[in-house]
């Protein structure tokens, strides 16, 4: 049966800096993701909208991933263990390490997660800078829309925070360069083809048709 491939773009994006616990970073052009070398701790925190998938069944969609752009590291390619998780919706881009919004207090600091919680979405392995890392969300996805949410949120931190320093730089949404920015890649049956409007009027999902 064909497959429809679409590329949702993210709609926001920003870092949580435990060494800039107040800081808005939303604005940056990267996120860094790990632990830095004054030992403070980033997390990346990605969200995308899912109406643009509504009226896609969920048994339609055969995998779903999001892709971020690698564009520095400190950390060995291929040996170095990442954890993705789920994130609660209600977050906005003036989150930072103690807040959800720039006001309200996250539950536990740095976006409410821990290395072993029960929203682990994915393991994911440090890839090679200068290339796309491909992150399944597949577990993400549904769940997010079982619970009827109209986005689909999703934090990456280092599985082990602590110990040497280990980094990935990747590109954020206000990249200047559209295909580095992040995505979140759905493939699915046709035809359950859907086409996408603009996101705040200035960004628009791009679909890629492929017949087998």
């Amino acid at each position: 049966m064909p497959s429809v491939t679409l590329d949702i773009p993210c709609i926001r994006d920003t870092q949580l800096d435990s060494g800039a616990p107040t800081a808005d970073l939303s604005t940056a052009t990267t996120i860094t993701l790990g632990m830095d070398a004054d030992g403070d701790k980033e997390h990346g925190i990605f969200s995308f909208d899912l109406s643009a998938i509504g009226a896609i069944p969920p048994g339609a969609i055969t995998a779903a991933s999001l892709r971020l752009f690698v564009e520095s590291s400190v950390a060995t390619p291929g040996t170095n263990l990442w954890r993705l998780m789920s994130l609660p919706p209600a977050w906005t881009e003036l989150a930072n390490w103690n807040t959800y919004d720039g006001s309200t207090v996250w539950t536990a600091a740095g976006g409410d997660v821990t290395a072993t919680g029960a929203n682990i979405v994915s393991s994911v392995i440090a890839a090679s800078v200068g290339t796309i890392i491909s992150i399944g969300v597949s577990t993400g996805l549904t769940a997010a829309r079982a619970a009827g949410q109209t986005r689909a949120d999703f934090l990456i931190r280092r599985s082990t925070e602590s110990g040497n320093t280990l980094t990935w730089t990747v590109s954020s949404r206000n990249h200047a360069t559209e295909a580095q920015r992040p995505v979140l890649r759905i493939t699915h049956t046709y035809p359950y083809s859907t086409v996408i409007g603009g996101f705040g009027g200035t960004e628009r999902a791009k679909q890629r048709i492929r017949r087998w």
